[in-house]
């Protein structure tokens, strides 16, 4: 049978069929020739480390067996093919050469194998919008997949990493994901679990709400777990119960760091190696403005739970550095909403599609805010779920408000904002202004006529940086960003 899946044309989406016959030549070219050879032709390129070279094998000859070419390129190979100041250098030339010079069609995907300790990447610091609230610097794996002739701060490959920091781990992660891929829709207690911080004031419950009503009740089991200071305890013992008995996929969506979940602590990275994560691997969505995975075991959340052997993640959406909560949720929404529409898309692809949605811009230097998130995992992932063709649920994220926000950027000064609703539903809604740390600065509640709808809000002195206008109706939630100059 040949392989039936969906990737991006440059912009556009085409669905490819890739005969079996041509895997058993997987990566002759490059092992007779080098990398710079023309008559390479393959669906991903996968980056590694010369000492984990061996430990893909499983995954390259099982994505074979879905049609899928992968062609191995050791980071030693890069170097020599492509010598360069630095390896950061040498993996963006090889990378923009596979794209325009092996034969078409060109690569679709990119996976990293090996933590940023084996795989460097790009680290840079915030954008000048957002200095004035943070300093942290950002990872960028896309950047390693940025065409070396545009200027548009986007990438042209799916990327996607697994973070190993020996070969164990490579091993591990490589089992998992083929694991994952051959669980049986439905198999574990539940589908959805959600977690949310839920102290007065935070909007994280709401998002898990939001997530869990875009899937079809008749078919996904979901549970959603609020924690606050008066029930941690209990929280984390249903969450531990849950996860040992299977779960699909995980969210969670609070005030977390790198190395924590919570200000409750309700996970910490340095934990997670003692914890029961089941022996069902899940995939992850964080929604947190920092759960960087460019830092060591001991730091990173993310990282640790596909470190574990069996369960724990098979893959993960976290942000890449200093990232936003809402823009994150949203990215996440609209990549599995995706995923649902197209039922042999992958993760990666999925997650590449909503960053060109969102778009960069002439002259861009580094990857806007509102695209900054990292896939942890194969980026040719697939969900059980979707590729047996299950129907996308009538009630899916479309139903949020959508609008428009001008003048975008927002002249330093003005303290006017339009907002064009184009499909509100008649009833109450609240519209918010967010900052950075995730302070509401302005709240207002509105009646929505059910009709297309403008409406002009004066701001509060606002100080120049990045901030997320959000519009709730009906546990619906549509986010944008706006610059403040």
């Amino acid at each position: 049978m040949p392989g039936i899946f969906i990737i991006p044309a440059g912009r556009m989406i085409r669905i490819i069929v890739v005969s079996l016959l041509l895997c058993a030549s997987l990566g002759a070219a490059s092992a007779q020739t080098g990398l710079r050879d023309p008559s390479i032709s393959a669906d991903g390129i996968l980056i590694v480390p010369d000492a984990f070279a061996q430990d893909v094998a499983p995954l390259v000859e099982y994505r074979g067996t879905q049609g899928i070419r992968y062609e191995v390129a050791t980071i030693g190979a890069i170097l020599q093919a492509f010598p360069a100041a630095d390896t950061l250098t040498s993996i963006r030339e090889f990378t923009t050469y596979a794209m325009h010079s092996w034969t078409p069609p060109a690569p679709v995907a990119l996976l990293l194998v090996g933590d940023v300790e084996w795989v460097p990447t790009y680290m840079l610091p915030p954008h000048p919008a957002h200095s004035t609230l943070f300093t942290d610097t950002v990872a960028i794996d896309d950047m390693l997949a940025d065409d070396l002739y545009d200027d548009d701060a986007l990438p042209e490959l799916a990327v996607g990493r697994l973070p190993a920091a020996s070969i164990e781990e490579v091993r591990t992660m490589v089992a998992k994901t083929i694991a994952y891929e051959k669980l049986s829709p439905g198999q574990g207690s539940l589908d959805q679990l959600g977690l949310a911080d839920y102290e007065e004031g935070d909007p994280f419950l709401s998002m898990v709400h939001t997530w869990q009503n875009s899937f079809d009740p008749d078919r996904d089991r979901s549970v959603a777990l609020a924690a606050n200071t008066e029930n941690a305890e209990t929280i984390i013992d249903s969450l531990a119960h849950h996860i040992s008995h299977g779960i699909g996929t995980l969210l969670y969506a609070g005030h977390g760091a790198p190395d924590h979940w919570s200000a409750l602590h309700l996970v910490d990275a340095t934990d997670i190696p003692t914890l029961e994560l089941g022996t069902q691997p899940f995939f992850l969505y964080t929604v947190a403005c920092s759960q960087r995975f460019d830092l060591d075991s001991a730091q990173s959340v993310p990282e640790n739970m596909l470190r574990v052997k069996d369960g724990g993640a098979v893959g993960a959406i976290v942000s890449s550095g200093l990232a936003f909560g809402m823009a994150l949720f949203n990215i996440g929404m609209e990549a599995r909403s995706y995923m649902e529409e197209n039922k042999d898309a992958c993760y990666g692809l999925a997650l590449l599609e909503v960053k060109l949605r969102r778009g960069g811009g002439p002259g861009d230097s580094i990857p806007p805010l509102s695209t900054r998130s990292t896939l942890l995992g194969d980026p040719f992932l697939h969900n059980p779920h979707w590729v047996t063709g299950i129907q996308t649920p009538s009630h899916a994220v479309s139903s949020a408000v959508d609008f428009d926000l001008f003048p975008n950027p927002l002249p330093n000064g003005t303290r006017q904002l339009s907002l064009d609703l184009k499909n509100p539903a008649s009833g109450t809604g609240t519209i918010l202004l967010r900052n950075l740390l995730g302070q509401t600065v302005l709240q207002r509640q509105l009646e929505f006529r059910g009709q297309r709808q403008r409406i002009q809000l004066t701001l509060p002195a606002l100080r120049p940086g990045y901030y997320q206008v959000s519009v709730l109706q009906s546990g619906q939630i549509k986010s944008h960003g706006i610059v403040v100059q």
